[in-house]
């Protein structure tokens, strides 16, 4: 037995323990009375057992809560594993973390067995803490320990630092147990409850309460929290869950510092409330993972694949000194017989890990080396063995006499292909093989370790019979997936990690960055180091495209108006209006219109039967205004009617066309005795009075003006003299038509009023 020697030190941490001890169970509560000789023997039981007991440093998790943190799953085969490197607080000392079979414990197998607050109908089954404190070790290598500390059907109101119930107080006074044995450090506390208070308008308000109390009694003021929701199969437990959420949004109003929550989306229940076995552990994963962000600066990066790079077999026998390649193209051959030097088949394989090796504080969580091909079966198993080899060896020359020694095995790593069930009768069955793996973590693990970045495999059949293994290699381009591959999942750490970047600017004649200049120029030299999430530089570098403005000129022709991209309409020529565009570099982009406008002459003069068009050079067609058909052949300038009736001319110049009006000619047929009579109108053009005169008297004589579009202006057939007046004051500048009618004929003359 030790001798009881005095340790100052262990004495002052077991005193601390034991006066919290004592404060929170007997003096606050009140619940029992032990005298001061049970105080002491007490207080010198739980010292000789801090004298006796050495611990190794350890990471301490306060894991509290109520049913799913004491674990309703039920406990299986693979949870009775006993984790090395993860201890449980039995209240009294440190033991191996594991859960015991139930039936051997009267139903309490869990992590919560030894909580003192725990429900004593047995039901401390799996619970998340189990694969929580197995990732984190595995990922960390540090000692993990945990404080269960769970009871179900607790409020958040059972656990306040004054409540009745007394669940803080006990919950700080494990804690201080555990931690007063020495070689410990509180990283943080699991917390998982809720299902009580789904309804509770304050609960985020308690629960701040709660964290509070504990920073400030451990005076961890910066404590990380871990929060768990609640199951995602209840609809009444889907606000409580967004409010957990919103506990982690920085400057939000329920925003609690330094807690993280943890989300249980896909995690099954057996009624509604309970996880099941494989969901706490799916929990307990998550919860690591949060815990390994937030405590130990790792981020998570699963199954990255890297595929070969070269690949080769080499025959031995005759065959020794030839280089060997894959006899097929899609694949390699592993095959050994002992009989037959000739039939001896090893692979090669090499792998550039250097998108790994280059990340600094990357830990490895797996690797497995993955091939897809075939078994040909002609004597039993093949088993291959996998060597770690001398990556100097090239495809394209190596042979049986000098390819790598295959010594060095990678333990744990030989994958069998038991095929006797498919080809029981070894007539030589060709059997499938899809993406065998074979386990090689620890020699990734050393491989990084040695900072290698490009690695090499020996494949070696390990079996006596003819069998061989095919499988798919890198110039298999059909099935490039199928090809062999290290897939590894790994931490790392976020602890300044070497980050760099391109910012890509696309501008406009200048451009402001965030190192101050203003560029004027396209660059991509400029560089800019900012202070990353991690804290660690991160450099920018610029990729800058400088745009010009552009200008240009929208020429259009159009016939009287010309509706234009500016929304206004343009009856005129212009060469003056602009309108501003965003080009496809982003810049603004001026046009200029460059618009002609045409216009057509439709005015016609008329020279008793003959209607002339004035606008010469152009194109021309005549029409019968009464049915508006054109007069087929009557394409000239001019038209002499041969019957009375309206007509009119379709001109047509630089595209554009238009119609006069109709000219009514009413004497056709009419024999003109008129001929040999002069008659003549003065002055013409005229703005008052036109003076119609005639070599004869004018007697019985008509006198008709009407205008260019048929209208009837003016009518006489009063007159007495050689000589008439017409007053023209009051028409319209223009062309009139002025008819001389007797009953022997009609003469006919233009009159023009300015």
């Amino acid at each position: 037995m030790k001798s009881f020697v005095l340790n100052s030190e262990k004495l002052k941490k077991t005193e601390y323990f034991c006066l919290r001890f004592y404060k929170h169970h007997f003096l606050m509560k009140q619940k029992l009375k032990w005298g001061q000789k049970f105080f002491r023997i007490l207080l010198i039981t739980i010292y000789i057992c801090v004298q006796s007991l050495s611990f190794a440093q350890k990471d301490v998790y306060l894991v509290i809560g109520q049913s799913n943190t004491s674990g309703r799953g039920a406990i299986e085969a693979q949870d009775m594993v006993s984790l090395p490197g993860v201890d449980l607080f039995n209240g009294i000392t440190w033991e191996t973390a594991t859960n015991i079979d139930p039936t051997s414990n009267s139903g309490d197998g869990g992590m919560n067995r030894y909580s003192p607050i725990r429900k004593t109908n047995k039901i401390q089954g799996l619970s998340f803490a189990y694969t929580f404190g197995k990732m984190t070790y595995k990922l960390t290598g540090t000692q993990i320990g945990l404080v269960v500390q769970a009871r179900g059907g607790t409020s958040i109101n059972d656990w306040g630092e004054n409540a009745t119930a007394g669940y803080y107080a006990q919950a700080l006074t494990r804690l201080d147990a555990a931690l007063a044995l020495g070689g410990s450090t509180l990283k943080g506390i699991l917390w998982h409850q809720g299902e009580s208070d789904k309804n509770d308008a304050n609960y985020i308000h308690k629960l701040k309460e709660l964290i509070s109390a504990f920073r400030t009694d451990l005076s961890m003021p910066n404590l990380p929290f871990f929060v768990g929701e609640l199951s995602k199969h209840r609809l009444d437990y889907e606000n409580f869950n967004t409010n957990l959420r919103q506990t982690t949004v920085v400057g939000g109003p329920l925003h609690i510092a330094n807690t993280t929550y943890v989300s249980t989306v896909g995690l099954q229940t057996t009624d509604r409330i309970h996880f099941n076995s494989n969901a706490q552990r799916i929990l307990g994963n998550r919860y690591a993972a949060k815990v390994l962000e937030k405590v130990y600066g790792l981020t998570y990066v699963q199954n990255q694949v890297i595929y070969v790079t070269q690949d080769a077999y080499v025959r031995g026998g005759s065959y020794a000194s030839t280089p060997q390649q894959a006899g097929e193209p899609e694949f390699m051959r592993i095959k050994e017989d002992s009989s037959n030097a000739n039939n001896i088949y090893r692979g090669l394989l090499e792998f550039d890990m250097s998108s790994i090796s280059s990340i600094p504080n990357v830990k490895i969580v797996d690797a497995s080396l993955l091939m897809s091909g075939n078994v040909e079966v002609t004597n039993g198993p093949i088993d291959i063995g996998f060597y770690d080899i001398d990556p100097t060896w090239s495809e394209s020359t190596v042979n049986f006499n000098t390819a790598p020694n295959f010594t060095n095995q990678i333990s744990e790593s030989t994958t069998t292909f038991n095929t006797d069930d498919n080809d029981e009768d070894n007539d030589g069955d060709t059997v499938e093989v899809v993406h065998t793996a074979a386990d090689i973590t620890a020699f990734i693990r050393d491989k990084y370790a040695a900072a290698s970045s490009i690695i090499s495999l020996g494949l070696k059949s390990e079996s006596d019979g003819n069998t061989q293994f095919k499988f798919s290699t890198k110039e298999d381009n059909a099935n490039y997936a199928d090809r062999a591959q290290i897939v590894i999942s790994y931490f790392v750490s976020n602890i300044c990690l070497p980050i760099s970047g391109t910012d890509v600017q696309i501008a406009c004649e200048t451009f402001d960055w965030i190192d101050g200049n203003t560029y004027s120029a396209s660059n991509n030299t400029a560089t800019f180091t900012l202070t990353n999430a991690t804290g660690c530089d991160s450099v920018v570098t610029l990729d800058l495209t400088i745009n010009t403005p552009t200008t240009g000129t929208d020429v259009q022709v159009a016939c009287e108006t010309f509706d234009w991209i500016d929304g206004n309409t343009y009856s005129a020529s212009n060469n003056t209006a602009t309108f501003t565009l965003t080009n496809a570099a982003g810049c603004d982009s001026v046009v200029t219109l460059d618009l002609t406008i045409n216009t057509v002459n439709v005015m016609t003069t008329v020279d008793e039967l003959t209607i002339t068009a004035d606008q010469a050079g152009a194109t021309y067609q005549w029409i019968d205004c009464a049915t508006n058909m054109e007069i087929p052949g009557e394409t000239n300038q001019s038209f002499t009617a041969t019957s009375n009736g309206d007509y009119a001319v379709v001109v047509t110049e630089n595209n554009c066309s238009d119609t006069s009006a109709c000219t009514s000619i009413t004497t056709v047929g009419l024999e003109n005795n008129m001929a040999q009579i002069a008659i003549k109108a003065y002055p013409n053009p005229s703005r008052n009075t036109f003076t119609i005169e005639s070599d004869m008297l004018l007697s019985a004589v008509g006198i008709y003006v009407v205008s260019v579009d048929g209208k009837e202006i003016f009518k006489t057939n009063d007159i007495q003299s050689s000589s008439y007046i017409i007053n023209c004051s009051q028409w319209t500048p223009g062309v009139y038509f002025l008819t001389v009618a007797t009953e022997n004929g009609n003469k006919m003359l233009k009159l023009v009023k300015e």
